[in-house]
């Protein structure tokens, strides 16, 4: 008979502990950069059941706001239950981000990557790319190629013009 850990025990077996007080959740995570964790049957954010196992419920009509701005804190200290306007209204606040959305990285100097208008954590976009093993252009070889050939027949079009014009 296998006797499973109370879902208490297995939430906090998936966090760790960083020096500036954010415990950062090491489980899955979800599109928007935050933790993810089945509690009381469904799939639910771990700050949220964060809350639900160290304070109780969470007030009706309240969203728990993160006051360290890092998706994927889950100290309850660094969590206050507010409106969803409220909420809104401090993530428009400074709106520059510190820290990577996952937390882990700051986002300063050479770790900031820019791709299509949009500031990116350098340490994490090279992380993708190593665990998907490939670079876009790796996985793409016919765009790479058809790149190549417009490359190329712009380079002979202007060698054209310039013995055309020289004669």
């Amino acid at each position: 008979m296998t006797i499973r850990a109370s879902a208490s025990e297995r939430f906090w077996a998936k966090t760790t502990y960083r020096g500036d007080g954010c415990i950062i959740w090491g489980g899955a995570t979800g599109g928007g950069g935050y933790g993810l964790f089945t509690f009381e049957g469904r799939l639910q954010l771990a700050h949220r059941v964060a809350w639900m196992l160290e304070k109780g419920p969470i007030p009706v009509g309240l969203t728990l706001d993160h006051l360290c701005k890092t998706r994927l804190c889950v100290n309850t200290e660094h969590l206050e239950p507010v409106t969803a306007l409220e909420n809104i209204r401090r993530a428009n606040v400074g709106r520059r981000l510190t820290r990577c959305r996952k937390g882990l990285h700051e986002m300063s100097g050479a770790n900031i990557y820019i791709w299509k208008n949009q500031r990116m954590c350098r340490s994490c976009f090279l992380e993708a790319n190593r665990r998907y093993g490939k670079t876009y252009r790796e996985r793409h070889p016919e765009i790479e190629a058809a790149r190549w050939k417009r490359k190329q027949a712009r380079r002979k079009a202007a060698a054209a013009h310039i013995v055309e014009v020289s004669a």
